[in-house]
């Protein structure tokens, strides 16, 4: 008995599309949420200037953390309909799989390159998103929501007049589009172009006069032109519209607090607090005011209240140091605390950009002055560990450990160090110790898990992966995972439910597309084996590995002189590839 994979719907075997959902049965859609672990199935170098995604950068409030799920549903209904209009004005569509009555349906290859923007924006990886959505841009120059969300991305890498530019772009196709013209006023507001900004924003309420993100981002404006009674004004009715908006609540509480009205900003943050009533964030913000009233025995509470909620929220750590440096030091102290924190957040923005050498030296002048800085330590060893200089990065790590025994980031990113100098049981004590400090921390599991999969204790990985995935049972990077592991087990038929699973939360997920090929051909499914490898080199033409699997359902399926095509491909991309040297060896030996 089988049953629809996305609803549950038990399914009869003519159908090629689920009748409650519209799920394609035949094909999932496509690539890539790269887990960090496929090096174990693929190469363990590291990519050049890349902070790897299980990494922790520490920011001033800001953290590259692990997997998130970053797509909404693709819905069939909708790919009918857009590829009917694609289709006429000439668009390139991809095609996959058998349809109905109707015809085949389509994945705009746009609309792939729209989604994995977002996916990268969602981990912070601002360069490569932006690649991505000018891919979608490069198919669809009309594609409104592409000039939106790299409007996004320019505003949040602080290139104002290119924001401008992006959502003017999608306003050209929509003079109508609310959120395009307010989130153009918002990027005037930062670029200073404050009276332009007020115009935008009025466009946009004349269309949307009841939502509350235009509220709110009309608020950040004014609160950037220091028109705070009126930004308090617009996050009232942002609060009013929408009343567990965070970002309301907290800029109001700056405004306050700007305002001199520090009683009222603490007073506002308590409220938030009923709302939010285990946010870190909050209890920072509430900390930094009472700060402001020289109240400094009860912001310090405030700041451990935070930390004892998220162990690894920076800004708090770096508040509470303040405040000691202020009690004992006085204003000179202070003075020098925050030139080390100028110095501290270039180290962070040199290491997002894969300048490590430059990182180190911002890094140094920050510990000349405090070498009690938890994150200072903890950047130095990430720029460390991505120059090749392991050892010293461990002992970094090991710094970070003696000033803040509970911080898991410092354990992961130690057993990760671990793990590159072939160190698997230090680095598995690594892991477990930052699962103890944050159960609730997916990418300590995601870590823990691999390294046991790749020490081959089987059973212990799924352990590992299954407790991470009662926590979110939909995060890609735990059920990819788990998927190999079963691979290694030879239960292909429940490794082959996890990769569809993967495809159908990340459709362009192409080591999802590989590995769905592969498991195809251990099912002895030949024909779709070829039709995955197909979409797996459609996404990642450099994927020598999916030319082996197409080659291979090629020679089983006696069409040999395609088979010595793909094999010929692949040693083409890896020269190097025994086990494709031996099945073309193999073939030619056949064809004689």
């Amino acid at each position: 008995m089988k049953f629809c994979i996305k609803c549950g719907t038990k399914l009869h075997s003519e159908w090629k599309f689920c009748q409650t959902c519209g799920f394609d049965l035949k094909r999932i859609k496509d690539q890539e949420l790269i887990s960090n672990r496929e090096k174990y199935f693929i190469t363990k170098e590291k990519p050049d200037n890349h902070v790897p995604p299980h990494f922790n950068i520490y920011l001033k409030d800001f953290s590259v953390k692990g997997a998130v799920d970053a797509f909404a549903e693709l819905q069939r209904e909708h790919f009918k309909k857009r590829r009917d209009a694609r289709k006429a004005q000439g668009i390139p569509v991809l095609e996959l799989g058998d349809g109905d009555e109707d015809g085949p349906i389509s994945i705009e290859t746009d609309d792939l390159w729209l989604s994995e923007a977002k996916m990268q924006l969602q981990f912070g990886r601002l360069d490569e998103a932006l690649v991505s959505v000018e891919k979608a841009l490069k198919i669809n120059p009309e594609f409104i929501e592409a000039w939106e969300v790299k409007g996004n991305i320019e505003l949040l890498k602080g290139n104002y007049e290119e924001s401008i530019k992006n959502y003017g772009k999608a306003l050209q196709f929509n003079p109508n589009n609310a959120l395009a013209l307010s989130q153009k006023a918002t990027a005037l507001g930062m670029f200073e172009k404050f009276s332009d900004s007020m115009i935008f924003h009025d466009k946009a309420f004349q269309i949307d006069p009841n939502s509350a993100l235009l509220w709110s981002n009309k608020g950040i404006t004014l609160l950037k032109w220091n028109k705070l009674e009126l930004a308090i004004e617009c996050f009232n009715m942002t609060i009013h519209l929408e009343k567990n908006n965070f970002t309301a609540w907290a800029n109001k509480g700056m405004a306050l607090d700007q305002l001199g009205k520090h009683d009222d900003a603490i007073n506002l943050i308590e409220e938030a607090l009923e709302i939010f009533p285990k946010d870190a964030r909050l209890l920072n913000s509430k900390g930094t005011f009472l700060d402001h009233l020289g109240r400094y025995e009860e912001a310090l509470e405030c700041y451990d209240n935070a930390l004892s909620i998220n162990p690894n929220l920076e800004i708090a750590r770096s508040n509470k140091l303040a405040i000691k440096v202020k009690m004992r030091m006085g204003s000179e102290g202070v003075m020098k605390y925050h030139e080390a924190i100028k110095w501290f957040e270039m180290s962070s923005q040199l290491i997002l950009e894969g300048n490590f050498q430059e990182a180190i030296k911002y890094v140094d002048k920050v510990l000349a002055i405090s070498q009690k800085l938890e994150g200072a330590w903890l950047n130095k060893a990430v720029a460390l560990y991505n120059m090749d200089r392991l050892k010293e990065a461990i002992k970094c790590y090991d710094k970070v450990i003696e000033i803040n025994p509970k911080s898991s980031a410092a354990y992961s990113n130690k057993g990760i160090t671990l793990e590159s100098l072939g160190m698997s049981e230090e680095a598995l004590e690594c892991y477990n110790k930052a699962v103890e400090i944050n159960p609730e921390e997916i990418q300590g599991w995601v870590n823990k898990g691999a390294v046991l999969f790749t020490t081959k204790q089987y059973n212990k990985a799924l352990n590992c992966l299954n407790r991470g995935l009662k926590i979110e049972p939909n995060n890609i990077e735990l059920n990819f995972n788990k998927a190999l592991v079963f691979i290694a087990q030879e239960d292909f038929e429940g490794a082959h439910k996890l990769i569809k699973k993967v495809l159908e939360l990340n459709p362009i997920h192409s080591l999802g597309w590989y590995y769905d090929g592969l498991l195809y051909n251990r099912l002895y499914n030949y024909h779709e084996a070829i039709k995955s490898s197909d979409i797996a080199l459609e996404l990642n033409p450099k994927e020598s590995r999916a030319y082996l699997i197409k080659g291979e359902a090629l020679e089983q399926l006696n069409r040999f002189d395609e088979a010595l095509g793909s094999y010929n491909k692949a040693l083409q991309l890896q020269p190097h590839f025994p086990i494709v040297q031996e099945y073309k060896e193999r073939l030619l030996k056949k064809m004689k």
